[in-house]
């Protein structure tokens, strides 16, 4: 795990930690409830794109930094509303193996249950993105065949499933912004290459129990589904 990587495991841990000492001030205390993990992996054509201009959709490659836009998209994100997110990171696979400077930044699109991409001009950078985001800079070479992941995407997966309207089993979509197109690249495959290759999504949550001590009340933080 690189150092960046690391910085961002501890950042996510600080975050859990500030809230449950808040909640203690409060007279609320927090135990773990049921731990949730969801590997979802691209099932439609339509589901990975990359746009200069107009999206290309049916594209056998992903190629960061050799173009400035690139989208994926999960169905079936079995995460509920408000979960507290403890581990995500996207995973491609490497077509080629390539080195050199490639940087990228990653956002999530800000939305409870965001349609497949279009050729429509701009479908995936006219998308309204997350504030949070993850700056992948320098990112390491890459050997074909081998598969790649990505630092902690905690803050961006945060922000989209507290949102009011999300719901588990949306669909959930990554924008990638190449950070400058000077040539070198990393290049992965995609669904039109095959499905075992596509790009997956890896997420881990925890669902809490809340005791109020002042009302001597305890009940789930969140709500669950039976799926």
């Amino acid at each position: 795990m690189t150092h960046d990587m690391h910085e961002h495991v501890k950042r996510g841990r600080l975050a859990t930690g500030i809230l449950v000492v808040g909640l203690l001030l409060l007279g609320v205390t927090r135990s773990a409830g049921a731990a949730n993990t969801v590997d979802r992996q691209i099932s439609a054509t339509s589901d990975d794109a990359m746009e200069d201009g107009s999206p290309t959709l049916t594209d056998d490659k992903l190629e960061f930094g050799a173009k400035p836009w690139f989208g994926v998209r999960f169905t079936n994100v079995a995460i509920e509303q408000g979960a507290i997110i403890t581990s995500a990171y996207l995973e491609f696979k490497a077509n080629d193996s390539t080195s050199g400077d490639t940087d990228i930044t990653i956002y999530g699109e800000d939305a409870d249950d965001p349609g497949t991409f279009t050729s429509a001009s701009s479908n995936v950078s006219g998308r309204t993105r997350t504030t949070a985001s993850c700056v992948y800079n320098n990112m390491p070479a890459w050997t074909s065949g081998n598969w790649y992941q990505t630092p902690s995407l905690v803050s961006v997966v945060q922000e989209i499933v507290d949102r009011p309207g999300f719901a588990s089993s949306n669909a959930m979509v990554f924008i990638i912004k190449s950070n400058h197109t000077n040539g070198d690249k990393r290049i992965c495959r995609t669904r039109d290459f095959s499905a075992a290759d596509a790009p997956k999504l890896h997420l881990e949550a925890l669902m809490l129990t809340v005791a109020d001590h002042a009302a001597g009340q305890e009940t789930d933080a969140f709500s669950q589904s039976d799926g």
